[in-house]
C-alpha cells in the first residue's frame, strides 16, 4: 500500500490525513499538498511505516508551525532523536574549541598566564595544567633534592 492523502477540514482550520506507508520519494506531493492547501495540521493515526528521510521531513514541519495529530510513539521517539542530531551538528559548528596548554619539563603552568585570558575574552575555553615530574611531587616544589653522592667503586688502573 502506497501513501493516501485525504484533505479534511475541521471548521476554519484545513488539514490533511495521511494513510499507509510514507516514503521519501512521496514527500514533494505531501509537502505540495500542505502548501497548495494551507494544511495546519497533518493527522498520522492511519500511517504505518516511515522511513528516516519521512522522519526528517515531519521534523522541518513542527518546525513550520504544522501540527502533528495522532503520531505513533515510534514516530515521535524518532523524530526527537534526528531533531537532537541536528541540534547537536549546529551547536558543534557554532562554538570555538577548548584548548589545553600543558607546559615542559622547564616550566610551569604560569608561563601561559599571558595568553590565557586575550583567548577567554575571544571566548574559547582554555585549559593549563599544573603538573610535576613524578608521581606524588607536589607542585610547589617539582624538583627533588639531590641525592646523597654515592662513592665511586674502586677503579683499578693497568700500568
Amino acid at each position: 500500500m502506497t501513501l493516501r492523502m485525504e484533505k479534511v477540514s475541521t471548521g476554519r482550520e484545513p488539514g490533511l490525513r495521511l494513510v499507509g506507508r510514507m516514503r521519501a520519494d512521496e514527500l514533494d506531493s505531501v509537502s505540495n499538498h500542505i502548501r497548495t492547501h494551507g494544511a495546519t495540521w497533518v493527522d498520522l493515526e492511519e500511517v504505518s511505516l516511515v522511513d528516516v528521510e519521512s522522519v526528517r521531513f515531519l521534523v522541518s514541519c513542527e518546525v513550520a508551525g504544522v501540527v502533528l495529530q495522532h503520531c505513533p510513539h515510534y514516530v515521535r521517539e524518532w523524530m526527537s532523536r534526528e531533531a537532537n542530531v541536528g541540534k547537536e551538528s549546529i551547536v558543534s559548528k557554532q562554538t570555538k574549541p577548548s584548548i589545553v596548554f600543558a607546559h615542559g619539563i622547564w616550566a610551569d603552568a604560569s608561563c601561559f598566564s599571558k595568553v590565557i585570558p586575550p583567548l577567554q575574552a575571544e571566548g574559547y575555553e582554555v585549559v593549563s595544567s599544573q603538573y610535576g615530574l613524578m608521581p606524588g611531587w607536589s607542585t610547589s616544589r617539582p624538583w627533588p633534592r639531590t641525592p646523597a653522592r654515592r662513592r665511586r667503586p674502586n677503579r683499578t688502573t693497568s700500568r
